[in-house]
């Protein structure tokens, strides 16, 4: 998950904190269900 995190930190070039925090929560739903990091993203 950190690998993910930090991978989309340089791809999506963030913003602010917010978009960071938005990206963050959605990593961290993704694990609750069976989606993989990143598929919100296709």
């Amino acid at each position: 998950d950190v690998a993910y995190v930090r991978f989309a930190s340089v791809y999506r070039s963030f913003k602010d904190v917010n978009e960071f925090m938005v990206e963050l929560k959605e990593v961290l739903k993704s694990k609750e269900g069976s989606k993989s990091p990143g598929d919100h993203l296709q």
